[in-house]
């Protein structure tokens, strides 16, 4: 009688403890649909829209290398801004045919800001016997940024007249050159995924190699990439700042910058919410957290700090951001605020009641 006392003692101990790890860590929504969710509903179609731009953009590229006039110029410009905003939708992507031996597709093709005096010594020696723009590690010399400082840098008279000519073949070559690697880094991506899909949706576990782990670990890289890099460090409120930094805008030359920011935590949300590209609900993080004890007040309480900051980032003036921060900082300080709060909760309490482990270092402090 004492063994099987003992015996089924240790079993009701072995099954509590089974249900303390499932509420810590378990949903009652299969995480199988979650990841078919994202990679079905976002993940393959925001890659296929970039494919599709970044298409556009080279051929954009040759038609006004064939013929540099302004009306070229303007839809090469709109070509690029398109590309600029499709980006922005991969941005949380950065695993699985994301990666590659040199980084990532974000290192890869949207590092900034731009190295103009670097982009100018490598315009200077296209032609030269030897020399490949792109074998090197110089990542803030190509890529959305590359192309931008070439397209918007100088008024668009100056830009046609360095572009014009025998003496404008080097700064030509040299857009095509960094286009076409942005175009070819963009489809290998999109090509890879279909196949990576299967692996994707079968890593279930929530440990480091697992895939919903994978997803959410660069979800908050690519959010405290908006908060810390595109607003912090402009605004001189990061560590170790004095003072406003304008040059460290994103999209510094064309101006852009609080229209890439909007769209870049726009798809942070969908992520976080399950939207495909047209905004149509799907199963995402918030379904996952609502099937845990707890989950339903903290999704309550993020969804109202989402809103919050959407209120805020609406408030920034469409004008260049690296203007703002000098002269009316207040709108972006507040959106900076705002998301500082919102880290709290898809950071500490979301990792935690998923039973998630954060795998990267952000030095954020928050």
């Amino acid at each position: 009688m004492k063994i099987q006392f003992w015996g089924l003692l240790l079993l009701m101990v072995m099954m509590a403890s089974c249900e303390q790890e499932k509420t810590k860590s378990g949903s009652t929504l299969d995480r199988g649909a979650l990841l078919e969710s994202f990679a079905d509903r976002l993940i393959i179609p925001s890659f296929n829209s970039l494919k599709a731009t970044a298409e556009d953009l080279y051929s954009a590229v040759q038609t006004f290398n064939a013929n540099p006039d302004l009306t070229n110029l303007q839809q090469l410009k709109a070509a690029w801004q398109a590309a600029a905003l499709a980006f922005q939708k991969v941005n949380a992507f950065n695993f699985g045919p994301a990666e590659s031996n040199t980084g990532n597709l974000t290192s890869d093709l949207a590092t900034f800001p731009s190295n103009a005096s670097t982009i100018e010594s490598f315009v200077a020696q296209m032609g030269s016997t030897g020399f490949d723009p792109l074998n090197n590690f110089s990542r803030d010399t190509r890529g959305l940024f590359g192309m931008e400082y070439l397209l918007y840098s100088q008024d668009e008279s100056s830009t046609l007249a360095a572009f014009s000519g025998t003496s404008g073949s080097t700064r030509r070559n040299y857009l095509l050159a960094i286009a076409g690697d942005f175009r070819d880094k963009s489809a290998a991506t999109a090509n890879a995924w279909p196949a990576y899909r299967s692996t994707f949706i079968n890593a279930k576990g929530t440990d480091a190699g697992g895939s919903t782990s994978q997803i959410f670990n660069h979800m908050l890289i690519s959010y405290e990439n908006v908060k810390n890099y595109k607003l912090g460090l402009p605004l001189g409120v990061r560590a170790g700042q004095t003072a406003p930094e304008p040059a460290l805008c994103e999209a510094l030359y064309s101006g852009i910058s609080v229209e890439l920011i909007r769209a870049h935590f726009e798809a942070i949300r969908s992520v976080y919410y399950g939207l495909n590209q047209y905004g149509a609900d799907g199963i995402g993080f918030d379904d996952y957290l609502r099937g845990i004890t707890n989950g339903d007040a903290l999704v309550n309480e993020t969804s109202t700090q989402f809103d919050a900051v959407r209120t805020k980032l609406q408030s920034i003036p469409l004008s260049p951001l690296s203007q703002q921060v000098i002269s009316a900082p207040q709108p972006a300080t507040e959106a900076y605020l705002a998301m500082q709060q919102l880290t709290r909760y898809i950071k500490t309490d979301m990792s935690s009641l998923m039973g998630i482990s954060i795998t990267y270092s952000s030095g954020d402090g928050d």
